[in-house]
Order: structure tokens, then sequence, then C-alpha cells
């Protein structure tokens, strides 16, 4: 197991072979002809991490609507289905199955997830081995005061839950700026509330993640689901194949905005002023995930 960031590194995936990442952006289009199930991921930029990503599972519910599984803050509604918000988003498709009924399985599975979390779930930095969902009933097990999952372990525990380890953990390491992001999330979970239970949980959170330091990034759980063909990405591929994602997101919307003119209303669409999905995106020192 590596034992420093320069191990893993590297700038380029262990695979000398290049996989080119079928990035797509959203857009209403794009909705109504994409498959049973795909990754979704934006950019929210944040004072002290302008590249700050945010993920999810796309999906068509019970109404056959496309719809969004996300974990978007401390005990929030894990299903998004307003098609302005998810306009905003980049998807990628995922490549783990051809076909479409496993697909469809598989959503059906995380759907049910999340119907039985109707509140939502704790969020949380550290992210534990072992189950986060009861086998049985799909309810968050809420183990400790720790327990908790950010939009990006969400995502991994919904493919884990199934079946599917995308993502090697025994690969991650600590990197240099992990426990900055961990003390900024954790500042911004105190507030919440100012009650004992949440300090509680902050100081569990804390304690648990100095432990044992892993951050997933959500740009590296998207790579790991897209490329995902039945062995568990490890870090090393994750962090590359991850920031050509961000290159992208942000080149283009970077872009786009500069092709808008901010002083024409009629050159801006509802997608493009429509208040964030994560509520933490507008506090004045937003989390990551």
């Amino acid at each position: 197991m590596p034992n420093s960031e320069a191990d893993t590194d590297s700038g380029s995936p262990s695979d000398s072979t290049p996989i080119e990442l079928p990035l797509r952006r959203a857009g209403r289009p794009a909705l109504s002809t994409f498959d049973d199930i795909a990754i979704a991921i934006r950019n929210f930029p944040q004072v002290l991490d302008p590249q700050q990503m945010h993920i999810g599972i796309y999906g068509r519910d019970d109404d056959d609507g496309a719809c969004m599984l996300h974990q978007p803050w401390d005990n929030r509604p894990l299903l998004e289905n307003n098609s302005i918000e998810l306009d905003q988003y980049w998807w990628l498709p995922t490549a783990f199955a051809e076909s479409d009924i496993v697909r469809k399985q598989f959503f059906d599975h995380c759907l049910n997830l999340v119907q039985k979390n109707p509140h939502g779930v704790p969020y949380g930095i550290c992210y534990a081995e072992g189950d986060h969902f009861d086998a049985e009933s799909n309810k968050f097990v809420r183990r400790d005061n720790a327990a908790g999952l950010t939009c990006a372990t969400f995502v991994l525990e919904l493919f884990r839950s199934y079946g599917f380890e995308i993502a090697n953990r025994h690969t991650w390491i600590e990197r240099s700026d992990d426990r900055v992001w961990a003390d900024r999330t954790c500042e911004s979970l105190k507030r919440i509330s100012a009650s004992p239970a949440i300090a509680e949980r902050v100081r569990a959170q804390l304690e648990a993640f100095n432990l044992q330091p892993m951050r997933f990034r959500p740009e590296e759980v998207a790579a790991a689901g897209a490329l995902f063909r039945g062995e568990p990405m490890p870090m090393q591929d994750a962090q590359a194949h991850g920031r050509v994602i961000v290159s992208e997101v942000c080149r283009s919307d970077a872009s786009s905005s500069a092709d808008e003119d901010p002083k024409d209303p009629s050159k801006l669409d509802a997608a493009s002023t429509a208040k964030p999905v994560i509520p933490e995106a507008g506090a004045a020192e937003s989390v990551s995930s």
C-alpha cells in the first residue's frame, strides 16, 4: 500500500492504453435520449476550491421522468427531479453492464434505497468499511456518531450495495489538502445547529478521519463508475481520469459563461440562473463533497 501522495500522483493512469471518457453535457435534449442510467457531475465553485465537483446518479423514476439520486447535504431528500437543476449537470454513461435489464435493475435498487430513506442520510466525511444500508430494510445504518456519506461516497455506496466495488479503497491515501477539507466541512456541519448532538457528531467525525484520512473526490468516483468493468479502480487511475473530468467541465463552463451577455436577459435561460442544488453551496463557506 502506498504511503505518500507522490506514490499515486504520476499524472497518468497505470494502464498504458488511454481511455476516452464519454463525458457529455446534460441539458434537455440529452436527458430525453440517454440510457437508463448515467453518472451526473457538475462544478460548484467555492472560494477555497473553485474546481469543487458534485456527483449523483441519473436515471428514470417510476413515471419515466428524468431524476437524479444524490447526497445534497445533511439529512436532506436524496431525490432531485427538478429539470432546471438537472440541466446544469454533465453526465457519463456507465459501462458496467451491456444489458438494459441489468442497468434498469441497478437503478431500481438505487431508487429503492432512496425511497426507504425519505429524509435523507447524515452527511459525513468518513467512509467506513461495511454496509451503510441495511440489506433487508434498505435503511441507512447509523452505527456511530461518525456515520454519514458525502455526495461521492453516497454514489460509491449505491454501487457497492448492489455488488459493484468500483473503487479500490485500499489504494486511497491522504493528500495534502484532505484535512483542510475535513475541517472546513465539519465547520459547516456545526452551523446546522448549536445542539450538543451536532457537536458530538462533528467531534466523532474528526476523530475518525484523523485515524483514517481517506477522501474520495466526486470526479474520481465518476471516473471509477463510468469506466468500471469488473475490477475496482485504484486511486492513481481515478486521480488521472478525474483530472480530465474536472478540466473539461470547468473549461466548458467557463467558455459558456464568457459567451453570455449578463446585460441581455434574453440570453440567460432558466438553467443558467437556477439556484444550486446543494444547500451548502450558498453558504458563506461551502462544504466540499
